[in-house]
């Protein structure tokens, strides 16, 4: 979590835990490296190589999901960036903030364009929580 001040509101950014980013690199480079025993023991069948390069290639989609994945909160709202993308929700489009069904989802939170997750996997998620409730103004009532 960094912060940037000199702003109305100081500048919150909220990342996947070192935990999680770990663990899905570190299961990438045990794919390659099986991948690497098996180039290198020979003999090998192709559907070997195929199953190895779908687990890497899986992996690789986490390791830059997860090591590019941010929530940033300033005085403008919340924006989600992702490894391709991004998405911006001003905080009077934010309308109601409750816990998700999704396994692992964590907290959903409803604007008026639609919705997202905010993961379990986010380190200081209750802190960005209660962030989102009160620059929102959705305390209970």
């Amino acid at each position: 979590m960094k912060s940037v001040v000199g702003r109305l509101f100081a500048r919150q950014e909220f990342r996947a835990s070192w935990l999680i980013r770990v663990a899905v690199l570190l299961a990438l480079l045990i794919w390659l490296g099986i991948g690497l025993i098996a180039a290198a023991a020979g003999g090998m069948p192709m559907y070997a190589f195929v199953s190895i390069a779908f687990f890497v290639a899986f992996f690789l989609v986490f390791v830059f999901y997860y090591w590019s994945m941010a929530y940033v909160v300033d005085e403008y709202g919340v924006t989600i960036r992702g490894a391709t993308d991004f998405s911006h929700f001003p905080w009077e489009d934010i309308v109601h903030v409750k816990w998700s069904q999704i396994p692992l989802g964590g907290y959903y939170i409803t604007t008026k364009r639609g919705g997202f997750v905010l993961s379990n996997f986010i380190r200081g998620r209750e802190t960005l929580v209660e962030l989102i409730i009160a620059r929102a103004g959705l305390f209970p009532v």
